[in-house]
């Protein structure tokens, strides 16, 4: 059997059930493996630091929370030194990253220290936090709560300001990024 799923209906003639998949131990491996089937938006969050200077990382695991009032929720891994700067300014901006940044994605995903060099951005006119050129849309935020769970924090933002253009999105699954396709009536394909 095949571990394509579209393989094994062509060989079989049907769908696999959950049960026919091999389960395995829940270690750090296991959890990525199952995540790495659910596609995700990518984003990097920023904020800036005691010294003004702007800090930044990317960020998969963003979702809407509330729509009244309208907050979002960031899930940063402890010890980040953006996450830190997010805590003590009490503000940050969601970058969500359009289908042409994969490599502005991974600079931020990297430890370089200098993320911002040569990039087009300006302070957020709500939260003075960086907002990145070409992106599809920013949440500007103020921190509401920060709830610690295992090796995270989970950062509740209310949106003070936002915007959008008109694009389509960049995807991270299966351990990288892709494009979506647009199916005939203008819609992402199914």
């Amino acid at each position: 059997m095949s571990a394509n799923p579209a393989e094994n209906v062509a060989e079989t003639g049907r769908v696999p059930r959950a049960l026919d998949m091999n389960a395995t131990p829940a270690t750090g491996d296991t959890f990525r493996e199952v995540f790495g089937a659910l596609p995700t938006g990518v984003t990097i969050v920023t904020s800036s630091d005691t010294f003004g200077l702007p800090v930044g990382m990317t960020v998969s695991a963003v979702t809407a929370l509330s729509l009244d009032p309208p907050q979002l929720l960031v899930c940063l891994q402890r010890g980040k030194y953006t996450l830190d700067a997010i805590r003590d300014s009490g503000r940050f901006a969601v970058n969500f990253l359009s289908e042409d940044q994969s490599l502005l994605s991974s600079r931020f995903a990297s430890n370089r220290f200098d993320k911002f060099s040569g990039l087009d951005w300006t302070p957020g006119y709500h939260t003075g936090a960086p907002c990145l050129a070409g992106v599809l849309a920013i949440a500007e935020c103020s921190v509401s709560e920060v709830i610690v769970s295992g090796d995270h924090e989970i950062v509740i933002g209310t949106m003070v300001a936002g915007r959008s253009r008109e694009g389509t999105a960049l995807v991270y699954w299966n351990r990288g990024y892709h494009r979506l396709v647009r199916g005939p009536a203008g819609r992402p394909g199914r």
